[in-house]
């Protein structure tokens, strides 16, 4: 089976949304395959996570892709941090060994 095919397998809507289980049992193959799979169609796909089950489902719906956006942004912001936290220890771990 595809990639396309598996995307298939993904409903829209939250309230349709399918678990990770679910689908390996549907592809015959165990969870951490699926992860993977997710991974990659991610690359392409706006695959969402229903935070009340954890269950994967896709959207059309504008407010929950807006929401997805704004998830996204906090998340690339607080590793931006951290990255700039970390030069500024090598900064000062370059400095303390001249």
């Amino acid at each position: 089976m595809n990639n396309e095919e598996i995307l298939k397998l993904i409903p829209y809507g939250k309230e349709n949304g399918i678990s990770k289980n679910k689908l390996a049992r549907l592809l015959n193959i165990d969870e951490k395959e699926v992860s993977k799979i997710i991974k990659t169609l991610r690359k392409n796909y706006i695959i969402l996570v229903n935070s009340g089950d954890g269950c994967l489902y896709r959207t059309k719906q504008k407010e929950e892709l807006e929401n997805f956006i704004k998830e996204k942004q906090k998340n690339n912001y607080e590793i931006t941090r951290v990255i700039l936290l970390a030069y500024k220890e090598i900064e000062a771990l370059e400095k303390e060994n001249k």
